[in-house]
């Protein structure tokens, strides 16, 4: 049933790029609207094969690719609620294939160590809050880097981005708004993730938490940057990607090592 599901996802999410790709051409409206609703179905799908890739024979599936998946969907779930206010829509066109990509590889690709945990532990709050946390930064720093490049157009006169982005107050005000809640989810994370000290030591992921609290005090210097010295374009581009390069590295670095290396 998760690889129907699955393929299904997969087919209303193509056909929902395409019709978005279309959306340029006369009938701009009707494209953009079939888009949504077609990528409307595959959320539905996506979220459903979702479940079943999470859920195990004795608890939550929280391996690498199956947690990934989970971050991909809530990505696309949160450009399409947007896309209903700012017109961000054409986000889409880059993360709906790289969502297939994973979900595709968190179905079909074997995963018979993945670790499990049961739906009862009070450790799944932790994870959860930790996945929620990397999706809003994840979007923070797509959104950053969009800022960047807009205020470089405008800078060098060579027009903007268009409609492929919100006005540029827009997006700053919005880039200010991930990076909260980013930075407060991934807080509460930090915070639950202390009661679980003994467990992290046991699991030997001790520079996972290194790496993590390493991004978020570069995260609070990007945000004193920002606010006390009017930090924009390329800073905050880099920044950004150094905040969110250790968050990835403290999480997806430690995961790939203790499931495919450490078992080789």
């Amino acid at each position: 049933m998760t690889a129907a599901t699955t393929l299904t996802a997969i087919t209303f999410y193509l056909l929902g790029v395409r019709a978005q790709l279309f959306s340029d051409n006369v009938e701009k409206f009707s494209y953009e609207r079939a888009s949504f609703l077609l990528i409307a179905v595959g959320l539905v799908a996506h979220g459903f094969a979702t479940f079943l890739i999470l859920r195990g024979d004795e608890g939550v599936n929280i391996s690498l690719l199956s947690v990934t998946n989970f971050g991909s969907y809530l990505v696309l779930l949160f450009i399409s609620l947007i896309s209903l206010r700012l017109p961000v829509a054409n986000l889409l066109l880059v993360a709906t294939p790289i969502a297939v990509l994973i979900m595709t590889l968190a179905t079909f690709l074997p995963q018979e160590s993945a670790k499990q945990i049961s739906i009862e532990s009070p450790l799944l709050f932790h994870i959860f809050a930790s996945i929620a946390a990397y999706v809003a930064l994840f979007m923070a720093t797509v959104q950053s880097v969009l800022l960047g490049l807009q205020e470089s157009k405008l800078k060098s006169r060579n027009g903007s981005l268009g409609g492929l982005v919100p006005p540029l107050e827009t997006m700053e005000r919005l880039l200010i708004a991930m990076l909260w809640w980013g930075l407060a989810l991934l807080t509460l994370s930090i915070i639950t993730g202390l009661f679980f000290l003994e467990d992290i030591k046991a699991q030997r992921v001790a520079h996972h938490v290194v790496i993590t609290t390493l991004s978020w005090l570069t995260y609070i210097i990007f945000f004193i940057g920002r606010i006390a010295f009017n930090w924009r374009g390329t800073l905050i581009v880099r920044w950004a990607l150094v905040a969110f390069s250790l968050l990835v590295l403290g999480y997806a670095g430690s995961k790939f090592v203790l499931e495919y290396l450490l078992i080789i």
